[in-house]
């Protein structure tokens, strides 16, 4: 976390939410890409972005694009896409094919596939900021699921929105970043001096 101008979120809750809502738009951009080879539109609902949060607590987002690969390809032999995506036809196939996709693996037990992000889609603009520039997380947040993501970043995110003076207790801190890996804490009040690596 580099919070030298100041914490953007007011708590953890929020960092949470925005991690889930970039990743479910990621998955879109991961399907609207793979549907451009057959020249087939496909955007997202809010059924279908809901579904992708509540899958992302489970699986990673490499995990998901294998998933929707694997029922964009079966919808797509079976001519079950239409060209345009009205009434989001396409979406709707789409999420449907994936829950009975996920609900036949949990139930015969089968272990679901990576997927990596393709190399020419484009990475967002707002996943960069947040994921590699605020987070330092890069690829790994589409290699893990949500929930081991978390273990990784509610204590770095503690770490800063907690701070104070180990010696008095003072929250009146001057705080110095040394590259990405340490953080030093001046306190004003009783001058005490602290050193903190947070990798």
């Amino acid at each position: 976390f580099d919070f030298t101008q100041g914490v953007p979120y007011k708590n953890s809750n929020e960092v949470q939410s925005t991690l889930i809502t970039l990743l479910a738009h990621e998955i879109v951009n991961y399907c609207q890409h793979y549907c451009q080879k057959w020249q087939i539109q496909f955007y997202a609902n809010q059924k279908f972005v809901d579904y992708c949060k509540a899958i992302l607590q489970d699986l990673a987002v490499n995990q998901i694009f294998f998933l929707c690969q694997r029922a964009l390809n079966y919808l797509h032999e079976k001519k079950l896409l239409e060209a345009q995506n009205q009434n989001f036809i396409n979406t709707n196939r789409l999420r449907k094919t994936v829950e009975q996709y996920r609900e036949r693996g949990r139930q015969e037990y089968w272990e679901t596939g990576n997927l990596e992000r393709p190399k020419e889609l484009i990475y967002s603009q707002m996943s960069y900021i947040f994921l590699d520039r605020l987070l330092k997380f890069g690829e790994r947040a589409f290699k893990q699921p949500l929930w081991k993501s978390w273990q990784d970043i509610e204590p770095r995110l503690r770490f800063f929105t907690d701070r104070h003076c180990i010696h008095c207790g003072s929250r009146d801190l001057q705080i110095e970043y040394s590259a990405h890996d340490a953080v030093s804490f001046h306190c004003r009040r009783c001058k005490q001096q602290d050193h903190y690596f947070i990798k």
